[in-house]
């Protein structure tokens, strides 16, 4: 089943712009469910001409004064006309088409920006009402089943559940991230739990709204005018709905059970020596190896048995849920469903393998000769990781540069180093503001710079297509793509020792990124394949352990932690099966790489241009800008020789 793609729209603050009291289609809602904003502004031009057509007619019979009365009355309507479509850019041509072609321009997404956005200190957390959502959806049914009202008035009850939907959307990502900032805050954090478990019910009652449509008499007009090219048949029949009641239910414990690992993982404590230990505390401040790794392997004693317990829970719900939505398997369903992928688990599976057969032995080869423990890691400050980003921005302008200065002048991030923010780094989007914010959990050293780096590429990407949908694939080829291209825009702002040993660490964590994260990947296939009665502590750890030595990155004497730092991959709790996403949009983001290394500016042109992206699929998206599927015979192998490029690199320093 595909889910509707939608963005947020567009009127609310076009009529904020030109003063005007809102009728009731006017409200904020779903982008390309509505269709253009010229289409809206016509349905408003058609509105007020019934309108005035009645009043005329009315009003001609009570002579000259009354006549004068409706010209009043029509010259305001055509100013408030004339006021919209010149705030929304006139008649312009320019249509910004993401990945499903919202059919509007930059200038009019702009205006909606520019009227939604306030600084990040602003933002107001009100919890959503997910009950007026409910009888939002009912109010659309009951007017369905009259069949009495115009097409114009169905899609104003569209508009008000877009609005639910796109209110409920931005509270629960502003809730997470006011949660993440502080772990500790107990309002935000139930309030993010709270919006987790009520996430199902919103799916649900959007599909719901879906299958009303689609199965009533407006469906094909309703495709034509509001929703989706295949909108009627793919809705006709409620009964191919996979929301039933048990997998709403089954969703929510879900999410209960997410917020429980958020919650084992935020502030891990242990005793050592005798003392009551902060995990993250302790490891930062560790000043010799006994320390450390007495604290390391202290935490994993007490929390992989912990942790393992209730990932099992999960693997046996998720795969539950899958068989409930109609899917021969829980990785099926995300593929499809979840992350709606344009590719299969069976090709991953061959990706996987051909990962084997040519990084391994690269990832192996280069083990020999570096080493993360020849890395230095120099202090990097807040301000200074600041300064890296701003370079990165203003070297390659266009778009990356806007959403630079759009991120400072509202505070859309947040790079401080605090033991209570969340271990993630990552980019979100408030769609009731038409805003990305980034989150780095900053470790106060080197490392940071390309972590920042790597998110403010999934921030430009969402700043230049106001979020469109697009696939994890997609998203992360802009990511990884601007950690290759920035590493020669560091030396303008770092010393050259440290630009060195941030190159060694990307040639590192290019070739791990492939050998681990496709690893990763083979862990959950495994994983998720195992029956019931297998899934004990003790066989997830021994598949661990195998897996980290088939793919070359286990060392020696440090099997333990190997067979149970898998509890820290927090993608495999909230985000399964997402990690394929990496070495297979990496593989994107060598080519882009690839193109400046032979061309001074190809890549980075390239770059920006594939930012404007129209489709939301990967390879579309590849095929479309010339460069090469990540699945033909030969593309992993071009990869590993792509990275030994880098070592030249790096060599000739």
């Amino acid at each position: 089943m595909k889910k509707a793609k939608t963005l947020i729209a567009i009127l609310l603050a076009a009529l904020m712009l030109c003063g005007c009291a809102a009728p009731a289609q006017f409200a904020e809602a779903g982008g390309n469910a509505l269709g253009s904003v010229k289409d809206s502004v016509a349905s408003f031009s058609s509105w007020v001409e019934k309108k005035t057509d009645k009043l005329e007619s009315f009003l001609h019979k009570k002579g000259d004064e009354s006549n004068q009365i409706f010209d009043t009355v029509q010259d305001f309507f055509e100013d408030k006309l004339d006021d919209l479509n010149n705030a929304l850019g006139g008649n312009s041509e320019d249509a910004h088409e993401g990945p499903e072609g919202n059919g509007l321009s930059r200038e009019e997404m702009q205006a909606i920006r520019d009227g939604a956005i306030v600084h990040f200190s602003e933002m107001e957390y009100i919890r959503p009402d997910t009950d007026k959502m409910a009888d939002d959806v009912d109010a659309l049914k009951e007017a369905l089943k009259t069949g009495t009202l115009s097409l114009e008035e169905i899609e104003e009850y569209l508009d008000v559940i877009y609005d639910d939907f796109f209110d409920f959307r931005s509270m629960n990502n502003l809730a997470n991230v006011r949660s993440c900032l502080d772990t500790l805050d107990e309002y935000y954090s139930a309030e993010y739990n709270w919006c987790s478990e009520q996430s199902a019910v919103v799916e649900d009652l959007m599909d719901e709204m879906y299958f009303a449509c689609g199965g009533s008499e407006y469906a094909k007009d309703l495709e034509d005018d509001y929703f989706w090219e295949g909108f009627a048949e793919e809705y006709a029949d409620e009964a191919d709905s996979m929301y039933t009641p048990e997998l709403v239910e089954m969703m929510q414990q879900e999410a209960d059970l997410v917020s429980e690992y958020r919650e084992i993982m935020a502030d891990p404590v242990i005793i050592f020596d005798g003392q009551e230990v902060h995990v993250f505390e302790g490891l930062d401040a560790a000043k010799d190896a006994r320390t450390y790794y007495g604290i390391l392997f202290g935490y994993l004693d007490k929390y992989n048995p912990l942790v393992s317990d209730l990932f099992i829970r999960l693997v046996k719900l998720r795969n539950s849920m899958a068989k409930e939505a109609g899917y021969s398997s829980f990785e099926e369903m995300q593929f499809d469903y979840y992350f709606e992928r344009d590719y299969t688990p069976e090709q991953a599976g061959e990706y996987i393998e051909n990962v084997k057969k040519y990084v391994v032995p690269l990832a192996e080869e280069l083990d020999q000769k570096y080493s993360y423990a020849d890395l230095q890691l120099p202090e990097v400050s807040e301000s200074r990781l600041r300064e890296v980003l701003q370079t990165v921005s203003y070297e390659l302008g266009g778009y990356v540069e806007e959403a630079y200065e759009f991120m400072m002048k509202y505070d859309l991030c947040d790079l401080s180093k605090s033991y209570t923010k969340t271990t993630m780094s990552f980019m979100t989007y408030f769609d009731k503001f038409e805003a990305p914010f980034l989150l780095i959990s900053a470790k106060g050293n080197s490392e940071d710079v390309l972590t920042a780096v790597h998110e403010f590429g999934h921030y430009s990407d969402g700043y230049t297509t106001f979020n469109a949908d697009e696939t994890i694939d997609l998203a992360e080829v802009y990511s990884q793509a601007l950690e290759y291209l920035a590493i020669d825009m560091l030396g303008n702002v770092l010393p050259q020792k440290t630009v060195k040993n941030i190159l060694l660490s990307k040639i590192l964590d290019s070739a791990s990124l492939y050998t681990q994260q496709a690893s990763f990947a083979q862990f959950e296939k495994e994983i998720y394949a195992l029956p019931e009665d297998d899934l004990t502590a003790g066989v997830i750890n021994d598949i661990s352990l195998r897996l980290s030595k088939e793919f070359g990155y286990c060392m020696d004497g440090f099997e333990s932690y190997y067979a149970r730092s898998w509890i820290d991959i927090n993608h495999f709790f909230e985000a399964p099966f997402y990690v394929i996403s990496y070495p297979v949009s990496n593989d994107v983001a060598l080519q882009i790489y690839g193109l400046e290394h032979e061309s001074e500016g190809a890549g980075r042109a390239k770059y920006l241009e594939m930012l404007e992206h129209e489709s939301g699929d990967l390879l579309e998206t590849v095929e479309q800008y010339g460069l090469a599927s990540p699945f033909e015979e030969d593309s992993v192998k071009n990869s590993a020789e792509l990275i030994r490029d880098i070592v030249k690199k790096y060599e000739g320093m």
